[in-house]
């Protein structure tokens, strides 16, 4: 990527002149950008998803099982934030 620092003073009155006018700049440059073809990419991100073999694969429940699949993950959930050892415990993890 090509990153520009443009670095601005105004001499304004107010704080309500000073964003009127960094929103006038900004937009000045999108306008020459766009007379000259430039074009501005936004950001992107990839993301891979890929099931391991020996990744077991855990369906959610369906049906009156919701419940109790929900209680159980509550449970574990629970049973990882009292468990003391490990970082929760003070400990640094590097």
């Amino acid at each position: 990527s090509l990153d520009i620092l443009l670095y601005v003073f105004w001499a304004v009155p107010s704080w309500n002149h000073e964003l009127a006018e960094r929103h006038r700049l900004l937009m000045d440059i999108i306008r020459l950008a766009k007379s000259m073809g430039v074009k501005f990419a936004f950001p992107t991100q990839s993301i891979y998803v890929t099931n391991q073999e020996d990744t077991p694969y855990d369906p959610l429940p369906s049906g009156d099982s919701w419940q109790n699949y929900a209680q159980e993950q509550v449970k574990d959930m629970l049973n990882k934030k009292n468990d003391i050892s490990g970082p929760r415990s003070g400990q640094n993890d590097f």
